[in-house]
């Protein structure tokens, strides 16, 4: 595993432990992983949150003279810092395709153990991007109590109200494509008398 994987996992909180292990040159299994999804994560994640940018962009440029427009330029960073997020979700995937595309046709027990690694991170920070979707969906009804009265504001607010979804929709597609490598990899240990964890 690379050295940015191993700090994917470390910030993911995801470990890895190998009860078995048979020598490297001994592949067990032949592993047919599909990166495609993957990488249409990446691609998908690193289009939201540039979207995600522009309308904090727009929030700040339209509240630059209220003389409120300190307070809406703190919730616009509020939203560009939810953007960063998600596209650390999309680098950190860009990472997992790149090891996934290497990853051997026979796999040993040392290869399942990083598969089953990518699957668990993958599915922690799709959870993580959940929670901050959640934040984010309270941050911005309150926002829109703020802006009351004001059509342009709450129109950039409905914006932000959308790459909510976005972000659920990355989140919950990092976790899906989490699960099937990690269940992946304990399938074929189970088939080859392998156990990882």
């Amino acid at each position: 595993m690379s050295g940015r994987l191993w700090a994917v996992a470390a910030v993911a909180g995801a470990a890895v432990t190998l009860l078995g292990c048979s020598s490297d040159s001994d592949r067990l299994a032949k592993v047919d992983v599909d990166v495609g999804t993957i990488n249409d994560l990446v691609t998908a994640a690193n289009q939201d949150a540039k979207n995600m940018e522009g309308h904090a962009d727009t929030m700040t440029s339209l509240v630059s003279s209220r003389p409120d427009h300190a307070h809406w330029e703190n919730d616009a960073d509020t939203a560009r810092a939810n953007a960063r997020s998600v596209r650390f979700l999309a680098d950190s995937a860009a990472a997992i395709a790149r090891d996934q595309a290497l990853f051997p046709a026979k796999a040993s027990a040392v290869d399942l153990g990083r598969l089953l690694g990518n699957g668990l991170n993958l599915q922690a920070l799709g959870d993580m991007l959940l929670k901050h979707a959640d934040a984010m969906d309270a941050h911005a009804k309150l926002m829109r109590q703020d802006a009351a009265g004001d059509a342009r504001l709450i129109a950039v607010i409905d914006l932000f109200s959308a790459d909510v979804g976005a972000m659920r929709s990355d989140a919950q597609t990092a976790i899906a494509q989490g699960k099937t490598l990690a269940e992946t990899a304990r399938n074929i240990a189970r088939s080859t008398g392998v156990r990882v964890e």
